[in-house]
């Protein structure tokens, strides 16, 4: 025979706890720079012929240039990191993978652009070398900020 004492009650869920409104304010940033990442990537794949000779030589090439590895980098990059971003303000957990997803993508693109072309070269400073840089910046601080976020329990 057993007692109440030997009847082993089943854990209680984790509880939801209430994440701070800064989180939220976070996630709608998140939103809209992933729907400008998302917007960029959409004019970089159907620019036409017309616009791409309006561009300057060297970027003209890199363009024609891109591996298509790149291109579907750049897809997984913006994507991602949207889906992620809706996921944030839904606070699922899920978040903190589709932004890892995300920064995969931004890394491998930026190899390229680092290692493989003359990215300052072509577009300049800023689109070159700083850009890339303040984007890889905020994708680290999104996984880091959600994974703290799914250790705190704000998100499940």
């Amino acid at each position: 025979k057993f007692n109440n004492d030997q009847i082993v009650k089943p854990m209680k869920s984790i509880e939801k706890k209430q994440a701070p409104m800064w989180f939220t304010i976070l996630g709608i940033i998140a939103l809209v720079w992933n729907f400008l990442g998302v917007g960029a990537y959409l004019i970089h794949v159907y620019m036409t012929d017309e616009m791409i000779s309006g561009l300057p030589q060297a970027q003209i090439d890199i363009i024609y240039n891109t591996p298509v590895w790149v291109n579907g980098a750049f897809a997984l990059a913006v994507w991602c990191g949207l889906l992620g971003s809706i996921c944030m303000l839904f606070k699922k957990k899920i978040s903190v993978y589709l932004f890892q997803i995300s920064f995969a993508g931004i890394f491998i693109q930026n190899i390229h652009s680092f290692f493989m072309i003359d990215a300052v070269g072509a577009f300049g400073l800023v689109q070159g070398l700083i850009m890339p840089c303040i984007v890889m910046f905020f994708a680290i601080v999104l996984i880091l900020v959600n994974t703290t976020a799914k250790k705190s329990h704000w998100i499940r």
